[in-house]
């Protein structure tokens, strides 16, 4: 793929771009012997290839290229994310790279759609959370973690009443919650035997977890999923289910984080690829997912390879520590993080069919108190009346 990627082509559309801006009178005069050069090699994420780019004023920006094979529901779910950020960047001052150019198809000179950027500074969570000798002060990770609850909770105060993608009119003068595009993209690791369609918006948590894994219950049923759906009945707190819903990054991770080298607070949040108004505690009131990381036990069982990693009681002080911080700013936001690690728990179990096992097991003895418990449970339903009723018949004991 990145053979078709002409770097040529992607300086000539940057110029252009930063001419552009310049004619509108969002950027100052250019030089007029500006210049751009296209670093190589590339970085690789998980859905884009990104180019840095470096004007001869030291503007520094980043082209992003998906690699997927491109239709026009991924055209439509491109435009929706540049509203929400657009959105985003013109309500709060969370760090989002602020977009410059793009293209929602292939018809341009590149080949490809893409998106210009700022590019992200500081420097990646990912690289730094797990190196003891890069926290020292003033750089501490209670730093970070305050300026990161500061920023969640400035986006937690957008407020929406249904969960779905963020739109605008035509005009872009007002906004709404509308559907999502694809109803597989709800069950990200599972194929389902529906068409693909939009589906929502929904008005509650539980309509929003449980489609998807009704979904795949018709799909494929099994025991795993029949008590996945009784942890999906009881679990979630109810205070969270209904309204005001908020956005929240889709992929809250570290390697999509960057910090300031001086000062360890909160300098850039990247990929915001399908970013959705969710439930507050799937939103910006949930945990960042390296906080919670022992909560699913295939991530936790890679995770501990590495030569410094965070035991379980350390992720528990990491959560009630960012939860203080959340405190700080409002008691409310604060109810809501505090055990916002079991719905998004189950949000992943429902989603991504290669962790739900172990997750069924983790949350089962988090529920009862023994993995045995949930072993003999999972064996009582695969031979229970309730499991095992044909549709038409009547229910008996």
């Amino acid at each position: 793929f990145i053979n078709t990627l002409d770097t040529e082509t992607i300086q000539s559309l940057a110029l252009a771009s930063r001419r552009k801006l310049s004619a509108s009178a969002l950027e100052s005069v250019l030089p007029l012997t500006l210049s751009c050069v296209v670093v190589l090699p590339p970085k690789n994420g998980s859905d884009n290839i990104v180019y840095e780019l470096i004007f001869s004023d030291d503007i520094h920006w980043a082209v992003r290229v998906p690699f997927q094979q491109w239709s026009d529901l991924r055209s439509e779910s491109m435009r929706l994310d540049i509203v929400a950020q657009h959105y985003i960047l013109s309500c709060t001052s969370v760090p989002l790279p602020r977009i410059h150019s793009y293209c929602l198809d292939e018809k341009n000179p590149l080949g490809h759609p893409y998106m210009m950027t700022d590019w992200a500074s500081g420097v990646r969570l990912v690289d730094v959370w797990d190196d003891p000798g890069w926290w020292q002060p003033p750089r501490t990770k209670e730093r970070f973690l305050a300026s990161l609850a500061r920023h969640m909770a400035e986006l937690a105060s957008l407020e929406f009443e249904k969960i779905g993608r963020l739109d605008s009119t035509e005009q872009g003068d007002s906004h709404f919650v509308g559907p999502f595009p694809s109803r597989h993209a709800l069950c990200r690791t599972t194929r389902l035997l529906s068409p693909d369609s939009q589906i929502g918006p929904f008005e509650s948590t539980h309509a929003y977890l449980s489609l998807p894994l009704d979904e795949r219950r018709r799909s494929r049923d099994n025991e795993l999923l029949a008590v996945l759906s009784l942890l999906l009945a009881g679990l979630p707190d109810p205070r969270f289910d209904a309204p005001p819903f908020v956005l929240g990054h889709p992929d809250f991770d570290s390697q999509n984080v960057f910090i300031s080298e001086e000062t360890a607070e909160l300098s850039a949040m990247i990929d915001w690829d399908g970013v959705a108004v969710l439930p507050r505690q799937l939103g910006a009131l949930t945990y960042p997912a390296w906080l919670t990381v022992d909560w699913n036990p295939i991530m936790y069982s890679s995770y501990k390879e590495q030569q410094h990693c965070d035991t379980e009681e350390e992720l528990h002080e990491y959560r009630a520590m960012y939860t203080e911080a959340m405190r700080t700013l409002s008691a409310e936001y604060a109810e809501a993080t505090r055990n916002s690690h079991i719905l998004s728990t189950l949000a992943i179990a429902v989603a991504e069919e290669f962790t739900t096992g172990a997750i069924v097991y983790h949350l089962g003895k988090f529920a009862f108190g023994s993995r045995l418990l949930m072993y003999d449970l999972l064996e009582g339903i695969k031979r229970a009346p309730w499991f095992n009723l044909i549709p038409g018949d009547v229910a008996r004991v």
